[in-house]
């Protein structure tokens, strides 16, 4: 199934996708921890009271969770056919 034109296409897709993502939530970090800095007295935390002193960690978060994807989406999009037909690698022992 993970050969199917249609998968490695819709793979493909979604990774081109996951990296405007990740692209989107760079920005999104750099904006809010350049507001953040002056708002939270240089003293913003994932855990802080307000959200705007977590904009910055949970940008930064959303982004290398999206590029960790798009590079998973990425892989199986581009990865070679029958990678996953050799032996050993569904738990067979090859003999």
């Amino acid at each position: 199934m993970t050969d199917h034109p249609a998968f490695r296409i819709a793979c493909f897709l979604g990774g081109v996708a996951l990296l405007g993502l990740a692209g989107y939530a760079a920005l999104w970090a750099i904006s809010s921890s350049s507001l953040a800095f002056t708002a939270c007295k240089d003293g913003y935390s994932l855990f802080a009271d307000t959200f705007r002193c977590k904009q910055p960690h949970l940008a930064s978060l959303a982004m290398y969770v999206s590029l960790a994807l798009a590079a998973t989406a990425f892989f199986l999009s581009l990865r070679p056919r029958g990678w996953l037909d050799g032996p050993g690698l569904r738990g067979e022992d090859g003999a």
